[in-house]
Formats: structure tokens, C-alpha cells, sequence
């Protein structure tokens, strides 16, 4: 993943992005600092835009061993199929759904992905483009008419809520990536320990009835 987000998305890419879901930047807080230009094959991109269109696309590149726990669609097309678009605001006070049918928020000034070329940061964590998709993937899951059912929190796991697909994001990351995924270059800690451990403090603080622990990788 860090070798792919190491370079400007190609066009095709960015077609491929535009055919499943609209990105809007609203007010951007990168505006005039271009990190991708057309003339390489790109487009003229903000790093805004660049972040935002990696995200996604990382979604796509990203291959499970195991189906995932709440849709029978690949993490890209349920996202395409659950959301129509995407609004990145510096002014909203925190990510959420919904403006409008399908329309999810996030909240995008001081936001660590902005921060990092990176899948996952290098500073143990776990921040990166990574924590984005997940943060994505919630929101999805509220696009789709999940709404958290004990406050702020899901009452249960097994209600599959938006917290339940954050989790399982950050489990099928550890457990069912393929291994070129998850290993970062530059001999950075092993990333598979990084999402377990962002899974089970999800586990911990995001339902109002524990769920059993879940298993580690064998």
C-alpha cells in the first residue's frame, strides 16, 4: 500500500473512482498546494484531493482471504453501492451521516491523514490513509440506515452498526489481508499488531455490551 501511495493516481484511477462515488471538497484547507498534476498522467490534485481519492482507491486495491462479515460485495463496491458521495468540510465539528440520501460528511481540517504519505503512520499509531477507510467505512454503514442504538455508541456487536463494520475493517485488515498489504517497506513495525490492536480497543469503547474478544491470527 505504500508504494501505491506513494504515487499520483492515474487517470484510469481516478475514473474508476468517479464511475462509484462523488468526492466534493468543500472550502479546502490545501487549496493551492498541488501534489499531482495532469500533465504526469494525473490531474491537477490538491492534497486534499490526492487523500481523498487514494482512500477510496485503496479500498479497491486491498484483497481479503475471507468474505467480509456484513456484506457479500468487496469493500469497494459495498462502499460504491452504500454511498453516492463523499464531502470533505474543514467547518463540520465531526464526521457524520447524513447530508442528503447517501451523503456522508468528514470532517476534514486537522485530520491525521493529511499528515502522512503513508498507509499507516510510523509513529505506532496507526493513523495514516488507513485510519481514513475506516472512518469511511462507518460512515457508509449510517448511509445504509444503521444508526448507533445506545448513545453515541452500537448496544451490540452483533447488530452489525456502523461501529461493528469500523471494527471488522480493522480485524479483516489483520487477520485476512493479503501479507503484501500489511507490510510496510522501510522495516516498519508489523501492521497486522497495529490493526489487532486499534480492532480491540474498538471492541472496548464502542458498544454498550461487550463483545467476546476476538481471535488472533494463527
Amino acid at each position: 500500500m505504500d508504494v501505491a501511495l506513494a504515487r499520483c493516481p492515474t487517470e484510469a484511477e481516478l475514473a474508476l473512482v468517479d464511475a462509484v462515488v462523488i468526492l466534493t471538497v468543500v472550502d479546502d484547507p490545501t487549496a493551492g498546494m498541488l501534489v499531482c498534476h495532469r500533465d504526469a498522467g494525473s490531474r491537477d490534485l490538491t492534497r486534499l484531493e490526492e487523500r481523498a481519492y487514494q482512500a477510496v482507491l485503496s479500498m479497491h486495491r486491498i484483497a481479503f482471504d475471507a468474505p467480509l462479515p456484513w456484506t457479500d460485495r468487496s469493500l469497494f463496491d459495498w462502499f460504491g453501492a452504500a454511498v453516492t458521495e463523499v464531502k470533505f468540510r474543514p467547518d463540520a465539528a465531526v464526521s457524520y451521516c447524513c447530508d442528503g440520501p447517501g451523503v456522508i460528511v468528514i470532517k476534514s481540517s486537522n485530520m491525521a491523514f493529511l499528515e502522512s504519505d503513508l498507509w499507516a503512520a510510523r509513529d505506532g499509531t496507526g493513523f495514516g490513509l488507513m485510519s481514513l477507510v475506516g472512518l469511511l467505512a462507518h460512515e457508509a454503514r449510517h448511509a445504509e440506515g444503521y444508526w448507533h442504538t445506545c448513545g453515541n455508541l452500537d448496544q451490540t456487536l452483533e447488530e452489525m452498526g456502523a461501529w461493528a463494520i469500523h471494527h471488522y475493517v480493522w480485524i479483516w485488515l489483520a487477520e485476512h489481508a493479503h501479507s503484501a498489504y500489511t507490510t510496510p517497506v522501510n522495516a516498519a513495525p508489523d501492521l497486522y499488531e497495529r490493526a489487532a490492536v486499534i480492532a480491540s480497543r474498538l471492541s472496548a469503547t464502542s458498544f454498550c455490551t461487550l463483545p467476546s474478544p476476538s481471535p488472533g491470527r494463527s
